[in-house]
Order: structure tokens, then sequence, then C-alpha cells
């Protein structure tokens, strides 16, 4: 990977026209470009790359994913791409089970 996100977003900027760059600020402010990505993650997440880890926010893809389901009635997916991102995750859900039984308690 190398070079910075935003060193790359930087240049692509600066290779963009007037008009251009008025267009985007116009989109940007009408909410537009957030659409366009957040269309684009749930693309990540459902599939066809296998989806992004919640963790690292890596892309991972079919054959290298670990995939954990969970919960009560409605059943939640998730998919990492390692062994120590789903550590992470599993360490996360239980502590936060664990404070939840410890604010009942009180």
């Amino acid at each position: 990977m190398g070079e910075c996100f935003l060193n790359r977003l930087a240049r692509i900027i600066n290779e963009l026209s007037f008009e251009d760059l008025r267009l985007i600020k116009k989109d940007l402010e009408e909410g537009n470009i957030e659409r366009l990505i957040n269309k684009k993650i749930t693309h990540f997440r459902k599939g066809d790359e296998g989806g992004v880890c919640p963790i690292c926010h890596a892309v991972v893809d079919e054959e290298n994913d670990l995939v954990f389901e969970f919960g009560h009635g409605i059943r939640k997916k998730a998919v990492f791409d390692a062994i120590d991102c789903l550590e992470y995750f599993l360490y996360k859900l239980k502590s936060q089970k664990q404070n939840s039984k410890k604010e009942e308690l009180e």
C-alpha cells in the first residue's frame, strides 16, 4: 500500500478542473458522495469480494475468510480476515455481555 490514503485523495483532487471541483462540492453538500460510499461499503459487506473485516477494515476474500454467525432470533454474520481479528471481536463481545450483566445487578 505504502502511500497514505489522504495523499492519494489530495493527488486526485489536484488533477481536477475547477468545474469538476465545483460539481463534486455540490454532490458532497447534497449527500450524494456519502450515498455512493455507503453503497460501495454495502457491496463489500454483501459480497462479491467476500466482505470487509469489521476490526481492521481489510477486504476479505472468500477463500481466506472466517465467518462468525451469532444472535438470537435474527441471526447476524461477521466476516473476518484473520484469527486475531475474530479473537478481538469475541473478546469485545464477551466484555459487553459482562458489562450488561453487571448493570442489571446494580
